[in-house]
């Protein structure tokens, strides 16, 4: 049976809300990575890991460049495509993201940047 891109949405949202993205064995994936996944899949928005607790993750950190930090702003210096989301887009968006219990993004305010 062929499923519409709207039943498979459904059924990620369903399994997000029912907190069991992750009930299925993931390969080779670490036991860290998967609680990081989970903290961030949380249903619960209050409960849900922040941007901040995602980056002091171990996992997270594992490998991670002693400049990568400041490179994420560097990047946000360079000149951006118009059709691309523009840097004070994504600011807005990362600030929103921090508020937890803020408000929900509209559907249509995210778009694919590749």
């Amino acid at each position: 049976m062929v499923r519409s891109k709207a039943d498979v949405e459904r059924c990620l949202l369903e399994r997000m809300r029912e907190g069991k993205m992750l009930d299925h064995p993931l390969g080779s994936v670490t036991e860290q990575c998967i609680d990081m996944l989970r903290g961030m899949l949380e249903p619960e928005p209050e409960k849900r890991l922040t941007i901040e607790k995602i980056m002091e993750h171990p996992w997270f950190n594992i490998e991670l460049p002693a400049e990568a930090r400041e490179m994420n702003t560097t990047c946000l210096t360079w000149t951006v495509p118009p059709e691309r989301q523009q840097p004070d887009q994504i600011k807005k968006l990362l600030q929103e993201a921090r508020g937890v219990g803020g408000k929900q993004p509209s559907r249509g305010q995210f778009r694919t940047v590749l």
